[in-house]
């Protein structure tokens, strides 16, 4: 029901005979909206009329927002977002006055309520931050997003860290550590970018900068071009070498005029080794990249290979690729151990790099699978990043590490909301708890059964809001 109101039900039978029965009646109520926060959460006597916004769950198209009690041109932005007009005459005197978001009949009601402080002074200006250490300090150029922490003096609560003098979304920690998400646009250039620490106004400005390094990526190899004169016929190439049992390899070519898949239906042998051939290959330089999943869907380490196939065959053989890492969670309380597990190389051995430095060294089993367990009580509150790569037995190679992941070592227990593991119940946790709550498939459902009572309901419901309004 997308709209509430009173509804007819009846039921038909055709002909012969049949007809209409007599009407039931279903009444589909308005819910009881929530907030959670507004913006802005003060004025100052006699300031002018502005616009509000007030955050929440449960808004319809009809909900409005209420001044200390009276109804304000309310304008619907999305059901967790309104925005109202509010009045110079509203912020005439000094005093708290509630803000809350009323939902019409049939059912609806009133919100709890959010306080709006107008003030006779201005408020205490705030600090001039200070930024005296970033962690990580450093990613590989198209690396994917990470979290940052952020250490220094004078942060408050509406600080922002700055990357390269473009604000990211941050968490206010304390007054001296902040996390700030890092998306994957912002490692897309090599180069060093300065990092800063930005407080608005009363007070406030922005601290000195600390220097985040994005370095290269690797460069694929590069096949040397044959002597001019060659034959120019299509040629065959071909890949070999060790990855995991049971993976599903693609192989990606692509020249100046397209770009296809080539291949997506070679499996890994049971020891892990593969051999693929590709003939008839057109002549003019090609770029191949090589990515191999294992049986439950990750991704190994891309491997990309620059060709000109004017040679008449080329081989590629003896390839090492790297393990596939899937972390249990992606944050945890210091002391707690961190799971790490994917697959590699039977009987190979895996090495954990986290922040730079070796701390864990495991042998994958006769299928391939491997499992480490990291001790995070020596690490420090805040982001790591982890990678691993295999060594074969005998050492006889190594593999690329694989691609970087992030984990978190928090203060304080996660509550069970944090659907994405990312440290923080938020609007992409709401996003996912709403998609399992209307899902048919009863394994998907039960994820968001926070009571652990064996079923999803309001029960639930009021335990995420509860854990979101937390923030």
């Amino acid at each position: 029901m997308t709209a509430a109101g009173t509804f007819l039900i009846t039921v038909f039978n055709p002909t012969p005979g049949g007809g209409t029965s007599d009407a039931q009646t279903l009444t589909v109520n308005n819910p009881v909206p929530t907030t959670t926060s507004i913006d802005p959460t003060g004025k100052t006597v006699g300031d002018s009329e502005f616009t509000m916004t007030v955050s929440g769950t449960l808004f319809i198209s009809s909900s409005v927002v209420r001044f200390n009690g009276s109804d304000r041109t309310t304008t619907f932005v999305n059901s967790t977002t309104l925005t109202a007009a509010i009045p110079a005459s509203d912020i005439a005197s000094e005093g708290t006055f509630p803000i809350t978001v009323f939902n019409p009949t049939p059912g609806g009601g009133e919100s709890n309520s959010q306080t709006f402080t107008i003030s006779v002074t201005p408020p205490t200006p705030n600090p001039v931050p200070t930024l005296t250490s970033i962690s990580p300090s450093s990613a590989t150029q198209n690396d994917s997003e990470f979290t940052m922490t952020l250490t220094g003096t004078d942060f408050v609560s509406t600080s922002v860290a700055r990357f390269n003098g473009v604000s990211r979304t941050t968490t206010y920690v304390s007054s001296t550590q902040l996390t700030a998400t890092i998306p994957s646009s912002d490692l897309t250039t090599a180069g060093n970018f300065p990092i800063t620490v930005f407080t608005p106004s009363p007070g406030g400005g922005e601290s000195g900068s600390k220097t985040f390094t994005v370095t290269p990526a690797p460069t694929a190899p590069t096949v040397p071009l044959p002597p001019v004169g060659e034959a120019v016929r299509p040629t065959t190439i071909i890949f070999s070498g060790k990855a995991f049992p049971g993976g599903k390899m693609f192989m990606v070519d692509k020249d100046i005029r397209y770009e296809k898949t080539v291949s997506q239906d070679t499996i890994t042998n049971d020891d892990g080794t593969f051999y693929t051939s590709f003939i008839g290959i057109l002549q003019g330089p090609h770029s191949f990249s090589l990515i191999i999943k294992d049986k439950e869907g990750r991704g190994s380490q891309t491997k990309f290979f620059n060709i000109n196939t004017l040679v008449q065959d080329f081989v590629v053989k003896d390839l090492i690729i790297a393990p596939t890492v899937a972390l249990v969670a992606y944050s945890v309380t210091r002391g707690t151990a961190t799971v790490v597990k994917g697959y590699t190389t039977p009987q190979s051995g895996v090495v954990a790099e986290i922040d730079g430095i070796i701390k864990k060294e495991a042998q994958a089993g006769q299928d391939g699978a491997y499992k480490l367990t990291i001790d995070t009580g020596p690490l420090e509150f805040g982001s790591h990043q982890m990678r691993l790569k295999q060594t074969l037995v005998g050492g006889k190679g190594e593999s690329d590490y694989s691609p970087l992941k992030n984990f978190i070592v928090s203060r304080v227990l996660l509550p069970k909301a944090d659907f994405n593991d990312d440290g923080a119940v938020d609007i992409r946790d709401w996003s996912i708890f709403l998609f399992h709550w209307g899902s048919k498939d009863m394994e998907k459902r039960m994820k968001i059964d926070l009571n652990n009572d064996g079923k999803i309901d309001i029960s639930d419901f009021s335990i995420f809001v509860r854990n979101i309004r937390k923030k």
